[in-house]
């Protein structure tokens, strides 16, 4: 694969590592990497600012969604969820706002097939995302909006929704953000991390996991 794959240190109180696919590609080879280890898992879907993939090269819309599901379905027992999918209105440039609705909606058709939990990214697309998820609630087994970086109502209507917020150093920049998150209960809150030198400069407390 062309990169070194750290063994995952049980002693340092990790236990279980979800790699995430962003698109058809990535989801390969994040289920790659999940099957050179025992403690290592992986998503299967398309990240908003790739939904345009889903047409590349006068590609069928709904060949490449079987692909994902045939991917996701064949691999249960390394494919926990699915995602990351959503919609991200902060970067147009790399998926318009009209594919990125338009294929969302098509992902949890994938995620009604499936019965995956889903791993969502909302940012800067807060109704939009909610109108969406509310029309296929019932066909959603629960999920997590991840690296939450919205408003106190906003948080809260995630909430309603039944899902989990996750939050890393993008949720942590401002006191605004700060206070947010102190607003979440804390049995609906995730902690995510990322590359040791990743999100804003925080970094992990134990320097053995920067060795």
């Amino acid at each position: 694969m062309g990169c070194e794959i750290p063994k995952v240190d049980c002693n340092l109180f990790v236990f279980q590592i979800i790699v995430t696919g962003g698109s058809l590609k990535d989801s390969q080879t994040a289920l790659d990497v999940a099957r050179t280890d025992d403690s290592l898992f992986c998503t299967v879907g398309c990240h908003p600012t790739r939904t345009l993939e889903f047409e590349a090269d006068g590609e069928d819309p709904d060949c490449h969604l079987r692909k994902l599901v045939e991917l996701a379905t064949s691999n249960r027992d390394k494919v926990v969820a699915a995602g990351e999918m959503g919609l991200d209105f902060d970067r147009l440039q790399f998926s318009p706002k009209e594919s990125q609705l338009t294929y969302f909606e098509k992902q949890l058709d994938f995620v009604s097939e499936t019965k995956l939990p889903v791993f969502f990214h909302c940012r800067a697309a807060h109704q939009d995302f909610c109108d969406i998820v509310r029309r296929h609630r019932d066909s959603i087994a629960g999920g997590v909006v991840h690296s939450f970086t919205g408003s106190r109502e906003e948080a809260a209507a995630v909430l309603d929704l039944g899902f989990y917020i996750g939050i890393n150093g993008c949720s942590l920049k401002t006191q605004e953000n700060i206070d947010v998150m102190c607003s979440i209960p804390s049995e609906s809150l995730m902690i995510e991390t990322g590359q040791e030198r990743a999100y804003s400069g925080i970094f992990p407390l134990d320097p053995k996991i920067l060795q």
